[in-house]
């Protein structure tokens, strides 16, 4: 079940939304986590019809931030950007709460706030991955990444056996694990709690390609078993490339049994 993903992320989380948009990808995400506390203005609630419980209503939107922020909620803010910067009290990237904001169509999970210390790059993943957005994360820690990590597996496999052969993979490729962006794997894998597990074991961002995307008719992939189980052509491969910035496969798909591996290299 989803639901017992939520120990495995094991985030306490609040969302701020300022209409009904916000509400519906606030039940996306809800499954997936400890806890979400939905935070919404007096206005918005009397506006709209919010279908959920609010967990608290401010009076201004300025107030709900600054209580987020003082409180050092992580939060994911369903909202413009701009939006959201004016009203934002920072105090210290060390000790500010992750805010991470989600445009009103769900198209980007962008980390706006603590991206590296405060672990906003990481939730705009997970929020990503959820509502299949794209992540976008901007930070100088970031620049040096260029390489991405297909995966694919079976059911059931262990985080800690996919760890191993990981680390195993890159060292024998001479691939420093610091160098990866992120790993990535397909939607139909969202509910795989061993690639979830990886983002701690090896603390790097997992992201799941949206599925309509793989299938789509102007790529052209080398097909795979995937295409027998999941009716797309790859998951490995595909994934790593759909969600790289002008990537080539550098090491082709490599099978380890239980779960494959392939690296992308981005042209940044």
């Amino acid at each position: 079940m989803i639901v017992s993903l939520s120990m495995v992320l094991d985030r306490k989380i609040a969302t701020i939304v300022i209409n009904e948009n916000g509400v519906d990808l606030t039940l996306k995400i809800f499954p997936f986590f400890k806890s979400v506390d939905i935070f919404a203005t007096d206005d918005t609630v009397k506006k709209y019809d919010m279908r959920v419980k609010i967990s608290r209503s401010f009076n201004k939107l300025n107030d709900i931030f600054k209580y987020v922020v003082e409180n050092k909620i992580d939060t994911v803010a369903f909202m413009a950007s701009g939006i959201a910067v004016r009203e934002i009290f920072a105090v210290s990237k060390y000790t500010d709460a992750a805010i991470v904001l989600v445009d009103n169509m769900g198209r980007y999970a962008i980390s706006l706030m603590s991206g590296h210390e405060g672990g906003a790059n990481f939730l705009a993943y997970n929020v990503a991955s959820i509502i299949k957005a794209e992540p976008i994360v901007t930070t100088f820690t970031e620049v040096s990444k260029k390489y991405i990590l297909g995966l694919g597996c079976r059911k059931g496999v262990k985080s800690e056996t996919m760890a191993h052969g990981i680390r195993s993979f890159l060292e024998e490729n001479s691939i420093e694990i610091n160098r990866i962006r992120h790993i990535s794997s397909c939607s139909v894998k969202i509910k795989e709690k061993g690639i979830w597990e990886l983002e701690r074991l090896l603390n790097i961002p997992i992201y799941f390609v949206p599925e309509e995307r793989i299938k789509l008719p102007h790529y052209r992939f080398n097909e795979t078993t995937a295409k027998k189980y999941f009716d797309i052509p790859s998951v490995a491969e595909a994934s790593a490339l759909l969600s790289s910035k002008n990537g080539r496969i550098a090491i082709p798909k490599k099978s380890f049994g239980e779960y494959t591996l392939a690296l992308v290299e981005e042209d940044i």
